[in-house]
């Protein structure tokens, strides 16, 4: 598989669990009685993610690298989630979807950063 081919997958797989993330995070605040009180909870666990949203839909790898760290804090959050009990089928799904963004993200990275030095090379 050549190295164009990785960067597109991983992409796609990078965007797919963004969006499961956040529609699990949105989804387990629903499941959670919503309230106007509670808004806040929504807004300190989507308003992060949405920061990087304009970055990675342009691509920028530097964007990625840096939503890698912060998506730590939240395999952090639903990881504990899961040892406490608390909303089991929400913390598994933000857990996975966590750890498959954050690995597809770094992959990403390192695609995107070694298909600029082929082409610098050239």
């Amino acid at each position: 598989m050549n190295l164009s081919k990785r960067v597109q997958i991983s992409r796609r797989v990078t965007l797919t669990s963004y969006a499961a993330l956040l529609a699990a995070l949105i989804t387990g605040w629903i499941a959670d009685q919503p309230s106007i009180e509670r808004l806040d909870v929504l807004f300190i666990q989507t308003v992060p993610l949405l920061i990087f949203l304009p970055g990675m839909l342009r691509g920028n790898s530097m964007v990625h690298l840096y939503m890698s760290c912060v998506l730590l804090l939240y395999i952090i959050m639903s990881v504990t989630n899961l040892m406490l009990g608390k909303a089991l089928l929400f913390s598994t799904i933000e857990s996975v979807a966590s750890i498959t963004l954050f690995t597809a993200t770094m992959l990403f990275v390192r695609y995107s950063r070694m298909k600029r030095a082929e082409q610098s090379n050239t």
